[in-house]
């Protein structure tokens, strides 16, 4: 009996070994060889950004308090702002002192729009529409932007210049008409240059 015990135990030491061999060989992870051959693949991925419009513009130092002068008469029309015909340092074709640059920094060519609001002297007003420009984007010599071709300033916006280019400079002259009758006295307004992306 104890001989039977020995071959029982052998013969299931036996199958052991060769299930275990069995398995072994069934579940080892295949091995990787070297072909000689690269394998690539690729993905295709979206790019997205949205790049934001930005204008800027620089006004020259002059075109902050434009000054009609101190002794106009009423019924004077086309009374020249005092940067007119005074470029500084002086220029001898009397280029203007108001102007407007779209800055080099700009994304976009600008729109540059004028308005304007009444003129007021202790409860006396005097209308905006008296006071006109001349604008021109290529010269600012006495040669052009003449009275006679001014455009009167309102009260809603209107295109000065249009499509000014990026780093390119707008010059502008002013005039004032005061209607016979106006009272004397200072009277005060204002008005704004405006860009948009064009």
């Amino acid at each position: 009996m104890r001989k039977e015990k020995v071959v029982s135990f052998v013969f299931v030491l036996i199958i052991a070994v060769l299930l275990f061999g069995v398995v072994y060989v069934l579940f080892q992870p295949p091995k990787l060889e070297m072909t000689g051959h690269a394998v690539t693949d690729s993905q295709l991925g979206n790019l997205t950004v949205a790049v934001q419009t930005s204008i800027a513009c620089t006004w020259s130092d002059s075109t902050l308090n434009v000054s009609f002068g101190s002794s106009l008469d009423p019924g004077t029309v086309g009374g020249n702002a005092t940067g007119n015909y005074n470029m500084s340092p002086p220029n001898p074709t009397n280029g203007t002192m108001y102007n407007v640059t779209v800055d080099v920094l700009s994304t976009s060519a600008a729109d540059i729009t004028i308005t304007g609001e009444d003129l007021v002297y202790s409860g006396n007003i005097l209308k905006i529409g008296n006071v006109s420009y001349a604008v021109n984007s290529t010269n600012f010599t006495s040669i052009y932007m003449n009275y006679s071709e001014s455009i009167n300033i309102t009260t809603s916006a209107v295109d000065m210049i249009v499509n000014e280019a990026v780093g390119s400079t707008a010059w502008y002259r002013l005039w004032i008409d005061i209607p016979a009758g106006v009272v004397a006295g200072s009277y005060i307004g204002n008005y704004t240059l405006q860009c948009e992306q064009a």
